[in-house]
C-alpha cells in the first residue's frame, strides 16, 4: 500500500516543480556536508545551497527556518 496513491494531481505537480528547483540548483555541485538530527536531514552543497528535509510528523525550526513536516526547504548560499 502506498500512502501517496490518493494524492491529487495538483499536489504531484507541485512536488515535481519543487524537486526540479532543487535539482537545478545542485546538479553541478558536490555535497560537502550531510547530517541527520531530530528527523531532519541537512545536505550542504559546495555552491552554498542547503537542503533541509523534515522526515518528522511535526513542523520544526532549524537555523531560523521553519521546516514543515514531511517536506523540505531550500536555502541558497
Amino acid at each position: 500500500y502506498d500512502r501517496y496513491i490518493d494524492y491529487p494531481v495538483d499536489h504531484i505537480k507541485e512536488w515535481y516543480k519543487k524537486s526540479s528547483e532543487v535539482i537545478g540548483l545542485v546538479s553541478n555541485s558536490r555535497i560537502i556536508n550531510h547530517k541527520y538530527e531530530n528527523n531532519v536531514a541537512l545536505t550542504v552543497y559546495e555552491n552554498g545551497v542547503r537542503v533541509y528535509v523534515n522526515y518528522g510528523l511535526a513542523d520544526t525550526t532549524i537555523d531560523g527556518l521553519n521546516i514543515p513536516s514531511e517536506d523540505f526547504v531550500i536555502k541558497e548560499g
